[in-house]
């Protein structure tokens, strides 16, 4: 993960998925019924001895990749622009990469502690069992993860 301040308040966060099911999300896509989701949340929070951690901000974003029968071209979907492709495997690079998500912080005092807690949800639905062996039946298929990072001050200020 990589975070760097843009301006006031502002900043921008890269990070990317590792150990991310490849495999078994673009046999997902070549089955061509229903979409990928990522779905990442990013909470700031600060830092309390006595109480809980206070929340301070919430963001979402999500990717959704999918088949177009119209185009007969899969896509990579996101809050800003939809990218297409002729093969599913040409779109998991940009799946596993979140970049450039700009970040609104309010007022951080520099004598408190604050971290990034970042989830993230990946879904989708297949035929493949977990040994990926073809069965009959659709299974949905649900990953979930998330990781807490610590703010450096001299990051924040």
């Amino acid at each position: 993960m990589h975070i760097s301040k843009t301006s006031e308040k502002r900043y921008l966060l890269f990070f990317y998925l590792k150990d991310f099911p490849l495999q078994e999300v673009i046999l997902a896509l070549k089955r061509q019924k229903e979409e990928v989701l990522l779905l990442c949340e990013i909470e700031l929070y600060r830092k309390n001895l006595f109480f809980r951690d206070e929340r301070l901000e919430r963001y979402v974003f999500f990717k959704k990749a999918g088949y177009d029968p119209l185009r007969n071209q899969y896509y990579l979907e996101d809050e800003k622009i939809r990218i297409f492709f002729n093969h599913p495997e040409d779109l998991t690079n940009l799946l596993t990469k979140f970049e450039s998500l700009l970040l609104s912080f309010p007022n951080l005092a520099g004598s408190e502690d604050y971290y990034l807690l970042i989830k993230v949800q990946l879904k989708f639905y297949t035929h493949l069992d977990a040994k990926l062996r073809y069965t009959s039946k659709i299974r949905e298929v649900v990953y979930k993860t998330e990781k807490t990072y610590d703010l450096q001050k001299k990051l924040l200020y």
